[in-house]
This record gives structure tokens, sequence and C-alpha cells, in this order.
């Protein structure tokens, strides 16, 4: 089968797309929350990093609303918004503060999770059904090993010398600036109206189909909820003991305690 033009030129930005991924894994899951505990952080502020992909999906409903509405390219507007995050990881290595390094950090991975929407209709737009999902795995692949990867790098570099944290900001801006770049030279079009603007207007469907409300309404008791909340603190556990093990001192220029 012949591949169209904006498959393969898709095909080729999200490969080169995924390695920049694994890197940002990386930070959501480890380095970011660390940096916090040398910082000293409080609980608030530890969960406030811990959560900002979290966040970030919350509020992809209102980036898809607002992105149709301006009929924008989907990838145009999701490269847009990385960048924004990637200017906010290079603004915490500049201001290496703790409150500075809070805020960018979850805006920058804040801004990471808002887009999947818009990957999501990237996706169906330029991938044929039947081949979806092997290329995604493909990048998938690339995606976890260059997470493995960087992780034992970064962690290697960083041990005894965590003063040197705003040099691993800027790798991850320079991470999410070159994924920004990536997602922009995707062809995409504008999202289609569907005749609504409000950004909880796919809500309709948990009042409309009762086996997806009692699924939901399963996976939020029984599921989500409880999965989060452990998975937050054993991972808060873990860097605090993988801080003590390191003998990690905390940054008491301004001590934070959120």
């Amino acid at each position: 089968m012949v591949e169209s033009l904006q498959t393969k030129t898709t095909y080729r930005y999200e490969l080169w797309r995924a390695a920049a991924s694994g890197i940002l894994e990386t930070a959501g899951s480890t380095f970011l929350l660390l940096i916090a505990v040398w910082f000293g952080a409080g609980a608030l502020a530890k969960g406030l990093v811990a959560g900002a992909g979290s966040l970030g999906l919350l509020l992809s409903p209102l980036v898809v609303s607002v992105v149709t509405a301006v009929g924008a390219r989907t990838s145009t507007a999701a490269s847009r918004i990385l960048a924004a995050g990637a200017a906010s990881f290079v603004l915490a290595a500049l201001l290496p503060g703790p409150f500075p390094y809070i805020f960018c950090s979850v805006v920058a991975m804040a801004s990471s999770a808002a887009v999947i929407p818009l990957l999501t209709q990237m996706y169906q737009e330029n991938y044929p059904e039947k081949e979806r999902g092997r290329r995604f795995s493909k990048t998938i692949m690339i995606r976890i090993a260059t997470a493995a990867l960087f992780s034992k790098v970064a962690g290697d570099a960083l041990t005894g010398r965590m003063s040197y944290f705003p040099v691993l900001l800027v790798v991850f801006g320079c991470a999410l600036g070159f994924a920004s770049f990536c997602l922009s030279r995707c062809p995409t079009r504008p999202i289609f109206p569907d005749g609504g603007a409000h950004p909880l207007r796919a809500l309709r469907f948990v009042r409309q189909d009762g086996l997806f409300r009692r699924t939901l309404g399963c996976w939020m008791l029984l599921g989500g909820n409880v999965r989060s909340v452990v998975e937050k603190r054993l991972v808060e556990r873990f860097i605090t003991r993988l801080a003590s093990k390191f003998q990690v001192e905390s940054f008491d220029a301004q001590p934070m305690r959120l």
C-alpha cells in the first residue's frame, strides 16, 4: 500500500519526537520531584509537581474547545502549547528558587499532557486505521528506551551534584522545544466544530449512555482514585528515601514548606 505524504511526514517527525518524549517522561516521574525534595518542599508543593500531568489532562477539554473555536490546526496549536512549556523550563532554570521552580514545572508538565487530545486527532487524520496501532507502538518503544537510557545518564550525573539541576531543566526545555518543532512540521487540519462550544459538552454521553456511565463510575470509585493516590504516595516516599540515600542536602537559602 502506498503511503500518503502526510502519513510519511507525520510518522517521521513522530519518531523523532518520541525520543524527546522519553526524556520528558523522566521529568514527570522522577527528576522534578527529586529536585522538589532537594528544595525542602512541603507536601502540597510535591503534590503539585507530581500531579502536574493530571492537571494538564483536566485542562485538555478547555484546550480542545479553544483550538476548535479559533480554527487553528491541531498540530500548530499543540506546537505552541509545548513551546510555552519549554519556555517555562528555561525560566525555572534561570530563576532557581523554590517557588518559581514549582510554578514553572507545573506549567511545563501540564502543557505536555494538555495536548494529548490534539495528538489523538492528528493520528486519526494522518494514520490509516489499520496501521495506526503499529505506528504508534513503535514510537512508544522508542520513548521507553530513551526514558530508560536518560534516567541512567541523568541520575549518574546528578548524584552528589544536585546543585547542577538547572542544567537538567534546560535539557528538559530543549526536549520540549524539539517536540514543539516536530509537531509544527506535521500536516493537520482544524477540528470541525460539532455544534457546541462548551468544553464539557462531551459529558452528555455520561447522561445518554448507561453502560458508559456505569463503567466510568466503577473506574472512578474502584480504580482511578485509589490507584492515583497509592501511586503518588509511593513515588513520593521513593524519591524521599532516594534523596536520603544519596545524602541530598536541602536547599536552605529559601526554605519552602507549602
